[in-house]
């Protein structure tokens, strides 16, 4: 896990100039599968998978589930007539989730996922008394998440959930000012090396049901008007709450004036260097609910979210920035042909009809507000849930399916806009993860 955590914090996953405001680019906190569906989970639970979104579905886990997954993008930064084409890659995240007890009553899970990241470079053209110059803005690096986390069902209805996460990581700044080459010697810069490092609390409960549902099959088929039919299906609320937390800001500054020779960098006076700068950021306090309808059979399932997140209340020790509370909604829907499988006949109609076809949608308002004009965002994505292998365990003396899957998630991405001079970003994002699940901690019996 420490290992991995190194690897999510090197790597660079967005080049968005909207990066520079805030803690970078937020990633949404889930999986592939969750992905497809419109970023949305809140409220789902399922005995083979676990859901990073809500700490209480750890409470529904029936075997052990281990979830890895990686992400790519590419897409156009536009602003006025310029475009700019940016591309990406890096591993997303690693986690498993297993029961606590014989019950199957308390839930636990553990893992590593990227939380933020900072990648851009803007460049701004000045006149002066000395001529033009050149103010050029650039930032790179990223926070990890570890989290730990258990949750606890309470009767056959209700669970509640508590989620422990550190965050850290490594962010580095700059601002050039650069002057034609007879005035060189002007040239400004400073940077800062920032290790940032913090804590999270997350609270989730979840309550959930079945019913039935009586409708005419007339409806659907005039030769059966008049007669009716019943179907099950579970209904799941869900609700989390993050609390606003702070993070330890331990920094290097460094500010010098320098030239520019054969495109390296000179320093011709330190007017500054400090690596004891010491500040706390303010994050802020977050609230998400969702519902999920599912078929009984667990042919099908629509899911609906909505988070609410107070970045007013974000603070930075070194700049001041003006956030306004975001929040997004989401919706989502899957459907799987059928439930059983056998590949001995017809190995292809029965991979196509076990697959969940995923398709989903969200909107929302970003923490941004440039130019009195709100940074929106908006997704479109689709995706598979494709079998790997299903198997059967011994689970008590009965026999249970268990079922592994390659999760694939496809979403069109657009923020911002170009009026007002603003910046507009398309990007494609593809998410592919792996769902393993299988019976750990077997006690070991002699007949």
């Amino acid at each position: 896990m420490l290992g991995f955590g190194g690897a999510l914090q090197a790597q660079i996953l967005t080049q968005s100039p909207y990066s520079r405001f805030g803690i970078g680019e937020t990633f949404f906190q889930g999986f592939a599968d969750q992905q497809a569906m419109g970023q949305t989970g809140v409220a789902m639970r399922n005995s083979l998978n676990m859901y990073l979104l809500n700490p209480a579905s750890y409470s529904a886990l029936s075997k052990t589930n281990f979830r890895f997954g990686a992400l790519s993008y590419f897409g156009t930064i536009a602003q006025g007539q310029q475009r700019l084409h940016t591309n990406g890659a890096g591993v997303n995240y690693l986690a498993i989730g297993f029961q606590v007890n014989k019950k199957k009553t308390w839930g636990f899970s553990m893992g590593a996922i990227p939380y933020s990241n900072i990648g851009y470079n803007i460049t701004y053209q000045h006149d002066s008394a000395h001529g033009n110059y050149t103010d050029v803005l650039s930032g790179n690096g990223g926070i990890s998440r570890y989290y730990i986390g258990t949750g606890f069902s309470l009767g056959k209805h209700f669970s509640l959930g508590l989620q422990w996460s550190y965050l850290h990581g490594n962010v580095d700044f700059s601002r050039a000012l650069e002057y034609p080459a007879g005035d060189s010697r002007l040239n400004y810069k400073e940077s800062s090396i920032e290790f940032v490092h913090g804590q999270l609390l997350q609270g989730g409960a979840q309550y959930y049901f079945k019913d039935k549902f009586i409708y005419k099959k007339g409806l659907f088929n005039k030769k059966h008007k008049g007669e009716k039919d019943t179907v099950m299906l579970r209904h799941q609320f869900g609700a989390t709450y993050s609390v606003s937390s702070q993070l330890h800001n331990e920094r290097t500054f460094y500010a010098r004036n320098y030239v520019l020779s054969s495109g390296n960098e000179y320093t011709l006076d330190t007017i500054l260097l400090d690596n004891s700068q010491t500040a706390n950021t303010a994050l802020p306090s977050s609230l998400a609910f969702g519902y999920v309808l599912n078929a009984n059979d667990g042919k099908w399932r629509l899911a609906l979210d909505y988070t609410y997140s107070q970045w007013s209340a974000f603070r930075s020790p070194y700049e001041s920035q003006n956030l306004q509370n975001s929040w997004k909604a989401g919706a989502g829907y899957g459907f799987r042909p059928s439930q059983t499988a056998d590949y001995s006949k017809h190995f292809a109609r029965t991979l196509f009809a076990t697959t969940e076809y995923r398709f989903g949608a969200r909107y929302g308002k970003t923490f941004l507000n440039v130019n009195n004009t709100d940074i929106t965002e908006l997704g479109i994505s689709f995706g598979l849930g494709i079998p790997l292998r299903m198997r059967t365990v011994n689970e008590e003396f009965r026999y249970e399916y268990v079922l592994s899957s390659l999760d694939i998630s496809v979403e069109y991405m657009q923020r911002g806009t170009l009026t007002n001079n603003l910046i507009k970003e398309n990007y494609w994002r593809f998410a592919v993860g792996v769902s393993l699940n299988d019976k750990w901690f077997n006690k070991r019996k002699i007949e």
